[in-house]
């Protein structure tokens, strides 16, 4: 999207670009619970950041940026960022901003951009949405996803990247008739693959050439279409010191794989509805590469990557495999029918995986990269290793494969459905736990990628116990730097661990 809104901004006869991206969406989780017009405050919070990025092409385009657009843009642009500021605090418009925020509507950023477009004579507008998978927060998703329903006019395009797994659009919004669906994921099994991972790596890895090419191709396909994972695997060898070329690579993909499934691991508990599902997706994943390793070794001149799944009405099921598309964990080709109406649903599982579990070393123990990608090159069965839901999960699991619905708050009845209001048993109204609430009571010790002595040290902290209570200080250097040996040094590095996942937590 990023390089999308550089070439329109330097062509004079492209759309003019708006990039905007919704990646703190997460900070207006609280004024759910905190007050009552949560959404009118959100929906005024994507329009003003519409309308900032708006100001920001303006500037950028005219070089100044002393432009004073309110009489387009409704606001003047430091307007917008403090009332953008304020609402990621959590907190209303003040008293000298409720007149000019009230202003503020889908029809008025229509109007304005439409003003703006003409000013800059351009033709028409497209506004680029990233992070626009609002995933943790339902409300809030579907009030963005009728926001860009609602902007869409002769003169204005959107474009939104979102998950295919987390996704929920709402009731009023369908995506059949209002957008159209666009995959930007390459796979493997793309003809051109290798040369545009090629050409990627060429552009942003200087050391590409002194890596041999049994390796890099081998680096390729572990990507599994993901370039930025291509590149990561290319300077862990680079740095990775191993005695042997077999040591250096299996060192490599088993930190990947162990890096991919946490992701993927890690949903279950930004999404702790989805609890079960998530685990018995991971079930699935190492089933299939069991499957698939068992299946090749039948093949002498094939290859066996594909799981064909019989398809059926479970929306659970449907929701587990949407989730591991969208972690990167299978790859979706189209469905198949084979007779008697039956139809299959198809899946390459991640490359990483069978790599690792050695499904294309044709039984050798040794470790040949040329041998392998030899296998991984031929063509593919004529048809997949088929299955049905109950083969694939036993009873116990089947009847796991539904929402994780938290208990009542009082009583510990369990709910009866996803959109309970109040207890069946005691009456009491039903809480969900915020994923930002649950985020900011995360022990200090807890965050990743501390060393085990700052995980000691940070535990005896007396105040400062939890993610939250660290954000909470106005300067949290100066509690981390009361612990002896941390200076301001350690201090920034392990603020920066800190704010590192609570954006991975509620990305």
């Amino acid at each position: 999207m990023r390089y999308a809104w550089v070439e329109c901004k330097n062509d004079d006869n492209a759309p003019l670009p708006l990039y905007v991206s919704f990646n703190k969406y997460f900070k207006l989780e609280p004024l759910l619970k905190s007050k009552p017009n949560a959404i009118d405050l959100f929906h005024k919070w994507v329009l003003a950041k519409i309308l900032l990025s708006a100001y920001e092409i303006a500037c950028d385009i005219e070089d100044s940026e002393d432009l004073d657009l309110s009489t387009i843009l409704i606001a003047d642009k430091e307007f917008l960022i403090n009332l953008i500021v304020r609402l990621e605090q959590g907190l209303s418009p003040s008293l000298e901003q409720e007149n000019i925020v009230q202003l503020i509507s889908v029809s008025s950023v229509i109007s304005s951009l439409s003003s703006l477009c003409d000013w800059l004579e351009r033709k028409r507008v497209i506004i680029l949405l990233d992070d626009a998978a609002i995933s943790l927060t339902p409300e809030y998703l579907y009030e963005f996803f009728d926001i860009v329903r609602s902007l869409k006019t002769s003169k204005i395009a959107l474009k939104a990247s979102v998950y295919p797994g987390t996704t929920e659009y709402g009731p009023r919004f369908h995506v059949a008739h209002d957008a159209e669906t666009i995959d930007a994921w390459i796979s493997v099994q793309h003809p051109n693959y290798s040369s545009v991972m090629d050409a990627i790596a060429q552009a942003r890895f200087p050391g590409y050439d002194g890596i041999p090419d049994d390796l890099k191709e081998l680096f390729k396909f572990s990507a599994f279409g993901i370039p930025r994972s291509f590149l990561m695997m290319l300077r862990d060898c680079q740095t990775t010191l191993s005695q042997t070329t077999q040591q250096k690579f299996n060192k490599i993909i088993e930190k990947y794989v162990e890096l991919r499934l946490s992701e993927y691991s890690s949903l279950k508990y930004k999404l702790p509805r989805l609890f079960d599902i998530v685990s018995l997706g991971e079930s699935l994943l190492l089933k299939v590469v069991e499957l698939l390793k068992e299946s090749n070794s039948q093949y002498k001149e094939e290859k066996q990557v594909i799981i064909g799944i019989e398809k059926n009405d479970n929306v659970y099921f449907s929701r587990l495999t949407k989730l591991l598309i969208e972690t990167g964990l299978f790859y979706n080709l189209p469905d198949i029918s084979h007779g008697d109406g039956r139809t299959y649903e198809r899946y390459i599982p991640h490359y990483a995986l069978l790599i690792k579990e050695r499904v294309f070393n044709e039984g050798s123990r040794g470790f040949s990269p040329s041998q392998i990608i030899q296998k991984i090159l031929r063509k593919n069965a004529k048809h997949p290793v088929r299955r049905n839901i109950s083969s694939l999960f036993n009873a116990e699991q089947l009847a796991r494969l539904k929402l994780t619905l938290p208990p009542c708050n009082n009583c510990k009845t369990p709910r009866l459905t996803d959109n309970q209001k109040f207890c069946h048993h005691c009456g009491n109204q039903l809480i969900d736990e915020s994923a930002y609430n649950q985020c900011m009571s995360i022990p200090l010790s807890k965050v990743p990628h501390l060393t085990s002595w700052q995980m000691q040290k940070l535990s005896g902290l007396e105040k400062v116990k939890t993610i939250g209570d660290v954000l909470s200080l106005q300067d949290p250097g100066s509690e981390l730097r009361k612990i002896h040996r941390i200076g301001p040094k350690i201090a920034n590095k392990i603020m920066d661990k800190v704010l590192s996942h609570v954006e991975e937590f509620l990305s």
